[in-house]
């Protein structure tokens, strides 16, 4: 999914993403010391949280992002990475001073990106073993309630560059499954110079969109519980209209 040319592109076309918001929900609801990012791309989260004295780790699946981000952070001894499955990682990511995290972080749908049962049980149960009592748990997912009540629809969408006179389009076609609640987006992105293409690539995003009362099952199950349910796009109490909302959780 988050390989090649979409890698090579990413932190560009999602450069007017809230970065900076989200990371100030964390730093309200989170001790920061010790961070582990799953699923963490291109470490833009990490950017974001990386104070000095904190320790920061990230592991994504994508080879490609992780890469980028080991670029980024080739200078920052705080920061470690690993490219990692986000479901069988445990027992290969190293605790930061031998101590548990203090905040395990899982942004931007990875949860919607594991697509089994068994493997969603292992991401949760992971994370709960490698966070400290009283350390928080937050991550983000497509809101079941939303979808069901407003199916996912096709959309094209222009997207500013970072870089004087470029841009994109992107045209996103849905499939979603009610019976088997997987949605996949498939993707074209047309790269712009001006008026002139000058790139161009496909990329599919599968996920399954798995609800609030699995997800809090799960959370129960691996000795967490969840604190708040928060709207996605700010810090207040999500509602059914939310199509992305955010747990905090507490182990």
């Amino acid at each position: 999914m988050y390989k090649g040319k979409f890698a090579k592109y990413y932190d560009d076309i999602y450069g007017n993403k809230d970065y900076i918001g989200e990371s100030k929900i964390l730093e309200k609801y989170c001790n920061l010391d010790r961070v582990l990012d799953v699923g963490c791309g291109t470490g833009a989260h990490l950017r974001k949280l990386y104070k000095k004295g904190r320790v920061l780790h990230g592991l994504d699946v994508s080879e490609d992002m992780i890469s980028i981000a080991k670029e980024k952070f080739k200078d920052n001894k705080d920061i470690t990475l690993y490219n990692l499955d986000v479901t069988t990682f445990e027992e290969m990511v190293d605790l930061p001073k031998k101590k548990p995290f203090t905040t395990i972080i899982s942004m931007f749908n990875v949860v919607n990106h594991v697509l089994h049962r068994q493997q969603i049980g292992g991401f949760f149960e992971s994370c709960s073993n490698l966070l400290e009592d009283g350390g928080t748990f937050v991550f983000d997912c497509f809101n079941e309630d939303a979808v069901n009540k407003e199916k996912p629809q096709p959309y094209v969408r222009g997207v500013a560059s970072q870089i004087a006179g470029g841009s994109y389009q992107i045209t996103s076609t849905p499939t979603f499954n009610d019976g088997t609640a997987s949605l996949k987006l498939e993707n074209k992105v047309d790269v712009y110079n001006l008026d002139e293409v000058v790139d161009q690539f496909t990329y599919r995003l599968d996920h399954i969109i798995w609800s609030q009362r699995f997800l809090k099952e799960l959370i129960k199950k691996h000795q967490m519980k969840v604190e708040k349910i928060l709207s996605n796009e700010e810090d207040k109490e999500a509602t059914e209209e939310n199509y992305k909302i955010r747990f905090i959780c507490k182990k």
